[in-house]
């Protein structure tokens, strides 16, 4: 599924990801190795890359804690509530200032997509957040938000594919085939309906479905 989702991300944004690594590879080429003298996709590329490190670190070390340690469902309660207030307060108070991300606000956006590794935070919901708190512009944040996707969801799809013991997984290829087309398909549509809706409309939507989940969640455990 992480696979699907990974691919379905580079097919959306073939274009973008083709440019930055083109870009990237000229300017390498002609030894602009100062991170000041990269042209836009070259540099967006670096960017990437910075934003990447929080959770790839973090994950790497501490994934084995966090996937024993928060799995009830009042963790997941508690963090769907968490990541829905962050999701309103960085819309509500957001002030685009800058057209183009920088190291340091790469960096940040890929702090919290470290939020992501608890279960109930949303990692889109989280990149957008901290995208809108770091200056982009609502649209701006959420398509850095799914192009820093593409590296951190392949590795972590390859990571399970290879640490995985298939002779002892009891599963059917062909329902997992069926699974892998169908969460393509749907991140796609997904891809494109969110990108359409943050154009013009704020987070609340998705604020007041976690809120509401939340609130079913703990009505259940009660």
């Amino acid at each position: 599924m992480h696979l699907a989702t990974a691919f379905a991300l580079l097919v959306f944004f073939w274009r973008d990801i083709w440019k930055i690594t083109l870009t990237f590879f000229q300017d390498f080429q002609r030894f602009n190795v100062k991170f000041h003298k990269y042209s836009t996709e070259g540099s967006f590329a670096l960017k990437l890359f910075v934003g990447c490190l929080p959770a790839g670190i973090i994950g790497f070390l501490f994934e084995d804690t966090f996937e024993t340690t928060f799995r009830s469902v009042e963790s997941v309660a508690l963090f769907l509530m968490a990541g829905a207030l962050l999701m309103y307060f960085a819309d509500r108070f957001h002030k685009p200032t800058n057209s183009n991300p920088s190291y340091k606000s790469s960096f940040i956006v890929g702090i919290f997509q470290s939020l992501a590794l608890l279960p109930g935070f949303s990692r889109s919901g989280s990149t957008i957040s901290g995208g809108m708190i770091t200056g982009m512009g609502r649209e701006q944040a959420a398509r850095f938000s799914f192009l820093l996707a593409v590296p951190i969801v392949f590795a972590a799809g390859f990571f399970k594919l290879i640490s995985t013991d298939w002779n002892v997984v009891d599963v059917s290829y062909p329902v997992l085939l069926g699974g892998f087309m169908s969460s393509f398909l749907v991140g796609l549509l997904a891809i494109k309906v969110l990108l359409a809706y943050v154009k013009s409309h704020s987070l609340n939507l998705f604020v007041a479905y976690r809120i509401l989940l939340f609130f079913v969640l703990m009505f259940l455990i009660n």
